[in-house]
């Protein structure tokens, strides 16, 4: 045998060697590029959740098990073969499922892992059966397609997430009982708590093709009393937001009441009664904030506030909505809001004005209004003259 010869079968031999490391060093990216693939492709099919936050933010190994579990929970197997995982990493792989797919309403609380002969296993706990799943999760798809479809057309994202809000607040009912944390208790039944909200609206926003994930907390309610809380973060116009439904309903709940104060809020605006958020997703704009958007944002208290107030609620009024909630950007504004139109009677002149000069007919001798004096917001509901 020739050297050349024996040249050339060296250097195959150090191509084999350095080709079958490569392949070994990295088969596992190379794998979870494929089952990537795959499951984008998988996405892509499936019109109730196109955006998953917390699968992005997981390692490789972490992915694979999430790919894997998601592609088999859904014909209930017992056990779901993953890659070994640590405590925290199954802990963050079982999160970022349940927080990733609302539409998953069959998945308990807690799993486990079992190592057998060195495999290791997911090992689910199913809240329902698999026929109950399958028929609640038709029931469930079947009206969000009822609720999307029913918007009106040539709406812009801002609008579109408006109709969906207020539809969801208007009729849910915020009740702490079993069962009540699916996005099915809030839409099928009309009762949930905050992941009942939480996971609705992550469902009904995606399906109108609006981005949006699952945030948690603590939140600290008026009375200085803090507790764990799930929320949104929602995508307008590529500008992220805290929506909070749950916090939009108000307690005690009448049907269709339905108020804004936690609508597309910045980081700095949620602060005052909202921490210790689980991830980090800055949200500093405030252009499609409720108030700003629909003119109810003041700055200041003068003549011309009293001017845009009284507008605001002739429309709000003639539109049906006897709710006028109106939000001040600085402590003087309001207090001297709260000093003149409710302390001083101003009000009553803005109300007798709606009347006769824009043909309103609603009372002029009593009104109802709330404050929060923590965002610095007032509402105030008026009444027909009948009423």
């Amino acid at each position: 045998m020739s050297r050349k010869t024996y040249a050339l079968i060296s250097i195959l031999l150090i191509t084999a060697v350095l080709a079958s490391l490569f392949f070994f060093t990295d088969a596992r990216s190379f794998l979870s590029s494929i089952m990537s693939d795959r499951f984008d492709r998988e996405l892509n099919e499936n019109p109730y959740v196109f955006y998953r936050h917390y699968f992005n933010e997981l390692n490789e190994n972490e992915k694979l098990a999430y790919i894997n579990i998601y592609n088999k929970i859904g014909n209930f197997p017992e056990r779901i073969e993953i890659p070994q995982l640590s405590e925290a990493e199954l802990d963050r792989v079982f999160k970022a499922i349940r927080y990733d797919n609302p539409d998953l309403i069959y998945i308990g609380n807690t799993c486990q892992m079992l190592a057998v002969s060195g495999r290791y296993y997911f090992i689910p706990l199913y809240s329902m059966g698999k026929d109950e799943a399958k028929a609640k999760l038709q029931e469930l798809k079947a009206k969000i397609e009822s609720v999307v479809s029913s918007m009106p057309e040539g709406l812009d994202e801002y609008s579109k997430e408006l109709y969906l809000h207020d539809y969801l607040v208007a009729n849910c009912t915020y009740v702490d009982k079993e069962g009540a944390d699916t996005a099915y208790s809030a839409l099928i039944k009309g009762e949930a708590i905050c992941s009942g909200y939480a996971n609705a609206m992550q469902l009904l926003l995606s399906k109108a093709g609006i981005k949006s994930t699952i945030i948690t907390g603590v939140a600290t309610d008026d009375q200085g009393h803090p507790q764990s809380h799930m929320w949104n973060i929602v995508y307008i116009d590529g500008r992220p937001y805290h929506l909070d439904a749950t916090w939009n309903d108000p307690v005690p709940d009448t049907k269709g009441n339905v108020r804004h104060m936690y609508f597309n809020v910045n980081d700095s605006y949620i602060a005052v009664s909202h921490s210790d958020f689980n991830i980090s997703i800055p949200c500093n704009d405030i252009a499609d904030n409720y108030y700003k958007r629909q003119g109810q944002s003041f700055d200041r208290y003068d003549d011309g506030t009293r001017a845009r107030i009284t507008l605001k609620l002739k429309e709000n009024i003639e539109q049906g909505k006897m709710q006028t909630e109106l939000r001040f950007e600085n402590e003087k504004a309001f207090s001297a809001a709260v000093s003149s139109l409710l302390n001083k009677g101003e009000i009553y002149d803005i109300l007798r004005s709606v009347n006769t000069e824009h043909g309103i007919n609603i009372s002029t001798n009593a009104i109802k209004y709330s404050l929060n004096e923590r965002l610095m917001i007032m509402v105030i509901i008026a009444e027909d003259k009948a009423s």
